[in-house]
């Protein structure tokens, strides 16, 4: 049911008003050349050694999981896709996420997945409803996580995530020309996180199962 989902307004109501879904033009390459730092050698490789350290984490559990069951399968589905959503979270935001607040913000993204997947009826009660609320949630707190990446990039710190990486830029952007560039408001930076992080999930769960 996704496909028809893209081509109708129902897609703004989801995501949100801010998304790069239907960004074209001169704010489409703006926004790409303010996420370039994300994308560095150096940036590059503190995702893959975060990465190294949930994906281990998570073999040992699956491997303690059969050990208790010897011969029993065990179902991979949302064991990868808990696995892949921790390694995003940690990636993307790091620090910025509590243990509580990364059990909410899964809640929260299954809510979105089990919508994203249904008829698109906005109406209390429905599964679009509940993942379009969903979506203000998970963008609230990754909009909050954009708060404080700055304010830690603001006194020196080094980055260890890719929102510090793109605030760094950010802060000294604003730091030289006294004015915020565009695109770069809390509220629109917790939005494309979200794109950014949609489009991660899918393709690694894909790639997976």
């Amino acid at each position: 049911m996704l496909f028809y989902l893209w081509d109708t307004p129902l897609v703004k109501k989801l995501f949100g008003e801010h998304n790069m879904i239907y960004m074209f033009g001169q704010d489409h390459k703006d926004l790409r050349r303010q996420i370039a730092p994300n994308f560095t050698p150096r940036a590059l490789s503190t995702y893959t050694a975060l990465q190294q350290i949930i994906i281990l984490q998570h073999l040992r559990s699956w491997e303690h999981l059969s050990s208790e069951s010897p011969g029993k399968p065990i179902s991979l589905h949302l064991l990868a896709r808990d696995m892949n959503l921790e390694t995003s979270q940690t990636v993307f935001v790091g620090r910025y996420l509590s243990r509580e607040a990364r059990k909410k913000f899964r809640d929260d993204y299954n809510l979105f997945n089990t919508g994203l997947m249904k008829l698109p009826f906005d109406l209390p009660g429905f599964a679009f409803r509940n993942a379009k609320l969903a979506v203000e949630r998970l963008v609230e707190t990754l909009s909050d996580c954009a708060t404080q990446s700055k304010k830690r990039m603001s006194e020196g710190d080094e980055p260890s995530c890719l929102i510090d990486f793109w605030m760094q830029e950010t802060v000294r952007e604003i730091a030289e020309s006294k004015t915020a560039p565009p695109r770069s408001s809390n509220v629109e930076i917790g939005s494309y996180l979200f794109d950014f992080l949609f489009a991660a999930q899918d393709a690694s769960t894909s790639l997976l199962l």
